[in-house]
């Protein structure tokens, strides 16, 4: 039986933001010192905090799979609470259904 081809898991910044984090998690707190492969930390404190957790959840950032596991049970959560509100409101849009195939699309 042939053998499936490897997907290869591509990284989007997850380095570099990995790196700025870096920083925080040891202690700087001064946005003009917070660099990365891509240059200077320019995303506010929210995305710091919510990174820094997934710096440690995935071992200083070396378990990308797992990030991705985790960014895929957000997202399925995410979905799920905007369908209880179209749920909720009695509307049903065709847009939405759209829109959900689509995203499936480029997400994976």
């Amino acid at each position: 039986m042939p053998q499936a081809p490897r997907i290869i898991d591509t990284e989007i910044d997850w380095v570099a933001y990995m790196q700025e984090v870096e920083g925080v998690a040891n202690g700087t707190w001064d946005y003009t010192k917070l660099k990365g492969d891509t240059g200077p930390l320019v995303y506010p404190a929210g995305f710091v905090y919510f990174f820094l957790g997934l710096y440690y959840l995935t071992g200083r950032g070396t378990n990308i799979r797992l990030a991705q596991y985790i960014f895929a049970v957000l997202y399925i959560i995410l979905l799920a609470l905007v369908c209880r509100l179209f749920h909720k409101s009695q509307k049903v849009l065709f847009i939405f259904s759209t829109k959900i195939e689509c995203s499936q699309i480029y997400a994976i």
